[in-house]
């Protein structure tokens, strides 16, 4: 995969990463390798702490409209996820399945509003991890979206 930095400037959005059609597409996990990848503590020369890149996974038929106080209100027939990385990356080198644990995922409804400022907002809060490529979630029934 490649990244590139520096493609739009918004403020708001500085250190995180967007997806769009999201679940439709089924795009956790490679939202979940983009976030260990960006948070890899050696992997470009301006590599970034842990926690410091985020995630946005926005649904098909939503739209997360952004004031610039950094407040977020999901519009539209869908939702959005917030994702943040909660611990160290603990594999990830080339031809070796991911693994990373203690990912905070916020599901926002349409209608819900979203802080990116606090990184907190009306939503539903679970963890997912990834084990030796294999996506794992706290919620009923293992459901990663």
């Amino acid at each position: 995969m490649t990244l590139v930095r520096g493609f739009l400037d918004i403020p708001q959005l500085q250190n995180a990463i967007t997806d769009t059609h999201f679940a439709k597409r089924d795009r956790m996990g490679r939202l979940l390798a983009f976030l260990a990848r960006l948070n890899e503590p050696h992997g470009y020369p301006s590599a970034v702490t842990l926690n410091s890149v985020r995630g946005i996974g926005i649904d098909e038929g939503a739209a997360v409209l952004l004031e610039s106080n950094g407040k977020a209100t999901i519009v539209g027939r869908a939702g959005a996820y917030f994702l943040e990385p909660a611990s160290p990356i603990a594999e990830l080198r080339q031809h070796t399945p991911l693994t990373f644990a203690k990912i905070e995922v916020q599901k926002v409804a349409p209608g819900g509003v979203f802080n990116l400022r606090n990184w907190r907002g009306e939503s539903t809060r679970y963890m997912l991890s990834v084990d030796a490529g294999v996506v794992h979630s706290t919620q009923s029934g293992g459901a990663i979206y």
